[in-house]
């Protein structure tokens, strides 16, 4: 692949080439993560028994049509997409699932599914946040709990599905999903977590200061993999762990958070140069949440989402398809808030946008004083 392509021109591509000609990649990875996005409810079973690629395919399309799902407004169906395209690939020829779970509340949405991709490794998947208010609310509370629901829920997964299989285990998560697929490494059981050999994050967002350097994390920092586009914003909420890789999108803003938009190379990520964004958002969310404290960040989270819960929409997407009726309800809900706590959320936000300005002045000032040097 000499031309700039995305994860179809990948799988149209190297899904030629075997594992045994050349090697697991990260594309792979991130292809297998986005497969944790898929309801496979009623097709892999939750306990045991392994199901082939393309019998899942078959089932799940049996009840499922796409609708050109690699426009810019179809992003909760690319995962789909994968899956029909790698059914076709002999690269993933002898990929089966297992083990398959999702649940969602009012607080928290979880999913995970192992994989055996076909290369002698165990691939251990975990969704990250989808559209839905409960899914961003607990993205949210990474900031002040100590584990949040999905945490503790992608510990115990991989607590119970590592002793089955006497494999190598690949961990892996897009956003939420590659901090779940963190935290359950770090802190499994021994004997699971000796075996795990690599763990790929995709913009996924850290941790709470003290928890990014417990010695939990720090032993696993060797074998973590993070990529994250150059204008990530998931991905540099709260404090990173390991050296994250920056690469290429074709995008703008946070619509890089989507992995289709990633730009591919010789079926390799394009490596993107630092260019100062990336340190203007570090500096901007580190700055503004060291400036609050666990049960400041409690209370906005609360707050925040108890305004968008008066919109009456479970999901983004709901309130973007009535945008007025959720304005104005939200608008509504913030007017009969009591006062201490409206004041407290417009402190909150001021202080995000004072953190943004100093952060672009630091920004600027090292790229002038940069000239000067050379």
């Amino acid at each position: 692949m000499t031309a700039v392509g995305n994860l179809l021109d990948y799988l149209s591509e190297r899904g030629k080439i075997p594992f045994s000609v050349t090697p697991f990649y990260s594309v792979d990875a991130l292809l297998l993560a986005m497969l944790a996005y898929v309801d496979f409810t009623g097709i892999v079973p939750e306990n045991g028994g392994e199901v082939p690629l393309r019998k899942a395919c078959r089932a799940y399309f049996s009840s499922h049509v796409l609708d050109s799902p690699w426009k810019p407004r179809n992003y909760a169906e690319r995962p789909a997409l994968v899956l029909a395209r790698m059914s076709d690939c002999p690269r993933f020829a002898g990929l089966t699932f297992s083990h398959y779970t999702q649940s969602r509340d009012s607080d928290s949405q979880f999913g995970a599914v192992t994989i055996r991709p076909g290369d002698g490794s165990l691939f251990v998947a975990f969704r990250g946040t989808d559209a839905s208010i409960s899914g961003w609310k607990e993205s949210f509370s990474l900031s002040y709990l100590d584990a949040t629901p999905g945490q503790r829920r992608a510990l115990a997964y991989l607590n119970a599905v590592g002793p089955l299989y006497p494999q190598a285990i690949q961990a892996a998560g897009h956003s939420k999903g590659g901090n779940c697929a963190v935290y359950a490494a770090a802190f499994c059981q021994p004997a699971v977590r000796d075996r795990v050999e690599r763990i790929f994050i995709f913009d996924a967002p850290g941790f709470r200061e003290d928890l990014a350097a417990s010695p939990e994390i720090a032993a696993i920092l060797p074998r973590l993999v993070s990529i994250l586009p150059d204008a990530s914003l998931v991905g540099r909420l709260l404090t990173r762990v390991g050296e994250g890789r920056t690469v290429k999108s074709n995008a703008r803003g946070l619509l890089q958070h989507d992995p289709a938009t990633w730009e591919i190379r010789d079926g390799q990520f394009a490596d993107k140069p630092a260019n100062g964004m990336g340190d203007y958002l570090d500096q901007t969310f580190r700055r503004w949440l060291e400036g609050l404290d666990n049960e400041t960040r409690r209370s906005f989270t609360e707050t925040l989402f108890s305004l968008l819960a008066s919109a009456g929409a479970d999901s983004f997407e709901e309130m973007g398809l009535r945008k007025r009726r959720s304005a104005g309800a939200i608008l509504t809900a913030l007017r009969e808030l009591p006062r201490e706590k409206r004041r407290e959320a417009l402190a909150v936000i001021g202080a995000l946008l004072r953190s943004g300005g100093a952060a672009a002045a630091s920004c600027l000032s090292r790229r002038i004083t940069g000239r000067k040097d050379r």
